[in-house]
């Protein structure tokens, strides 16, 4: 494994409260208690997507303003981004973004990494990354290699030949934030706060492990 030791101590504290009913904190607002803003963006909005307010539109249309300025990024990120149409369609959420030594940008998106030759103008499924929400990527310059670290994941994905394979290693934490620096890798983790690769690291064990060594 690639031997990352948590740099940080994780502080749990744990409330004890009687159960409770569930209640929505911002339910819908009635028609006939909307303000004349609030009536013209709920308007606005079912001209635009042909639909009533729905999902987290709903408590934002307590500030019409906002809601419509939302409503309109969403609908330009989808169908006006520089992504072309056959992508925006199927990636719902990107993560991160890197560029190679090659100028070749790179994606991490909820359905998986792609890849640009062109700036953009077209985008490629990166080769055989067996990933499915790829919540981190990066090119390491000093070893030429990217690298690459799902949400489900303990695994590190290693590409060296820019994306066509990648090797896996295991680091015994779900990762966030992967970086190279100075030979080491750095990243985040959901509980463990940060992990560091060892200075000294002679070997590298493929498969599942505590992340100890």
């Amino acid at each position: 494994m690639l031997g990352l030791k948590s740099t940080a101590t994780t502080v749990c504290l744990w409330l004890f409260a009687t159960p409770a009913v569930a209640q929505i904190r911002m339910p819908p607002i009635p028609a006939s208690q909307m303000t004349d803003a609030q009536t013209q963006a709920a308007a606005a909005f079912r001209a635009a997507r042909g639909a009533e307010v729905f999902g987290p539109f709903v408590p934002l249309l307590r500030s019409p303003q906002l809601m419509t300025r939302a409503e309109a990024m969403g609908a330009y990120l989808r169908y006006n981004s520089v992504l072309p149409a056959r992508l925006s369609e199927v990636i719902s959420a990107i993560n991160a973004i890197a560029v190679d030594s090659e100028g070749t940008l790179w994606i991490a998106a909820r359905e998986g990494a792609f890849r640009s030759t062109n700036a953009g103008d077209s985008w490629q499924p990166a080769g055989t990354l067996p990933l499915s929400n790829v919540v981190s990527i990066q090119y390491d310059p000093e070893q030429h290699r990217l690298l690459a670290a799902g949400e489900a994941s303990t695994g590190i994905f290693e590409s060296v030949d820019r994306g066509r394979a990648w090797r896996r290693t295991d680091s015994g934490w779900p990762l966030r934030n992967l970086s190279p620096a100075h030979g080491r890798l750095i990243a985040a983790t959901p509980f463990d706060g940060l992990v560091m690769q060892p200075e000294m690291t002679t070997q590298v064990n493929e498969g599942a492990g505590d992340g100890n060594q």
